[in-house]
């Protein structure tokens, strides 16, 4: 019998699932997190970080969306893209990595005064790879070359996925009458930029 435990931590592993496209990418679900192994168990990395501290109740993955789906003990149910996953892997790439960018769809308009069908909103996966732990700053660069949205992310070795909401601004006032708002980013071509501590990494990030 083939040992999978690797350099995991000394948890209990509720499950341990293996892709159905790529046998040598395992997956497992632990105590407090999901870890990915792209070698058989040999070495494994943290799988994201928007997850909280939960137990893995169940790992399960749609091969029609390419989405891994985890249950978790109380804490919610979460899924990540494996599609960027599988690309690195094909092209083979070391170092940090910036994966290409799935076109982004904003939310339709409502008639009523907020203007926006939160039902229908879809966020959308910007996903990484980094060979060590540190904060970035993930940024989107319009045509001009001006910053239309940023934020600070605490990367993790390994894969990284932030899910973004497509929002580049929260206006609010405290006067009366005053509706509060979200502000959607516009449709166009955009620059996505991932500035770690040795590199800029960067795609083109499409809005329809």
């Amino acid at each position: 019998m083939e040992k999978t435990t690797g350099n995991l931590p000394s948890e209990v592993a509720y499950v341990i699932k293996e892709d159905p496209t790529h046998e040598n990418i395992l997956y497992a679900g632990l105590y407090r997190a999901v870890y990915i192994s792209t070698d058989r168990g040999t070495s494994w990395s943290l799988l994201g970080k928007n997850m909280p501290a939960a137990a893995v109740s169940d790992l399960e993955i749609d091969v029609q969306s390419g989405d891994l789906v985890a249950s978790t003990h109380g804490r919610g149910i979460y899924k990540l893209n494996l599609i960027p996953i599988y690309e690195k892997i094909t092209l083979n790439k070391v170092g940090d990595f910036l994966f290409d960018q799935p076109i982004a769809k904003l939310p339709f308009q409502d008639n009523n005064q907020n203007g926006v069908n939160y039902r229908t909103l879809t966020k959308v996966p910007i996903t990484f790879w980094m060979t060590k732990s540190e904060l970035v700053t993930i940024r989107l660069v319009n045509d001009k070359g001006e910053n239309v949205w940023s934020i600070e992310f605490i990367a993790k070795r390994g894969y990284n996925q932030y899910r973004w909401n497509m929002i580049s601004n929260h206006v609010e006032s405290p006067l009366p009458y005053f509706i509060n708002y979200n502000q959607f980013i516009g449709k166009g071509m955009y620059q996505l930029q991932i500035k770690t501590s040795t590199a800029n990494l960067t795609t083109s990030f499409e809005v329809e």
